[in-house]
């Protein structure tokens, strides 16, 4: 079996029969290493690791989010979609240097969220993608004003308009308390503040996952399954290699 791997308006064919190796595409060239500040000699490369932190689906539709990095430095978000049910997969979007993307929650078949924030330098300016279209378009939308410090926790929607997130800024000052509360009524355009404390809140979120999908690492570090829930046990449709590819100084 045959399966595609678009990035960039282009197709890879990476062969596989079901739950074997899927290989991200990535190369690293001379502007990633110098804005990461690595030392990637010739004869001591630099390993790129991709990182899956989440999944999701909504009916056939298997989604992924995480980041690719080096030891030390996130460089680029990445999001992935299956129309298959993870046996072949896309990225419907660009990948953006120095972000990653966390945790998703659909509330439908077309309504949707994605959780990110900047990493490098500092973690902060914390957003949503949102999606109206069961994930073919996705809209990035700013939590708090640009250069606000802090990442966000965990966040529900109960309705496609009504939500809440935890948002954790990372320090205290007198002014500004670490843990804060932020609502929504409007789908996640705008979020206004309604609890905050320099003390982990008691009312935090509960981030629910996706019943029918997980990750696992595999069992010899290089591979990370995608499953699905099948009856009572798993079965896995993909496994993406975690080093994807190196960097090398000209």
């Amino acid at each position: 079996m045959k399966a595609r791997l678009l990035v960039a308006g282009f197709s890879y064919c990476v062969g596989l029969t079901l739950a074997q190796e899927v290989k991200l595409p990535f190369g690293c060239n001379q502007e990633d290493i110098q804005w990461a500040g690595m030392t990637c000699r010739e004869n001591e490369p630099c390993p790129i690791y991709l990182e899956l932190s989440s999944v999701s689906s909504t009916a056939s539709r298997v989604f992924l989010a995480g980041n690719i990095h080096s030891p030390q430095t996130t460089l680029y978000s990445v999001l992935l979609r299956s129309e298959d049910g993870g046996v072949s997969w896309q990225e419907p979007i660009g990948r953006v240097r120095g972000e990653l993307l966390d945790h998703f929650q659909f509330q439908n078949l077309e309504t949707g969220w994605l959780s990110g924030q900047r990493i490098v330098p500092l973690a902060g300016d914390p957003f949503f993608l949102i999606t109206g279209d069961g994930g073919q378009v996705w809209t990035k939308t700013p939590v708090l004003p640009e250069g606000t410090p802090g990442f966000i926790q965990k966040f529900h929607f109960d309705t496609a308009k009504n939500g809440k997130l935890s948002l954790d800024r990372g320090s205290n000052n007198d002014d500004e308390p670490r843990y804060r509360i932020y609502e929504t009524k409007d789908g996640g355009l705008n979020w206004h503040l309604s609890e905050s404390s320099a003390l982990p809140l008691k009312n935090a979120l509960v981030q629910g996952d996706d019943p029918g999908w997980r990750l696992r690492p595999d069992p010899s570090g290089k591979f990370i399954a995608v499953e699905h829930r099948s009856g009572n046990g798993w079965t896995a449709t993909a496994k993406f290699t975690i080093q994807i590819g190196e960097c090398k100084e000209e």
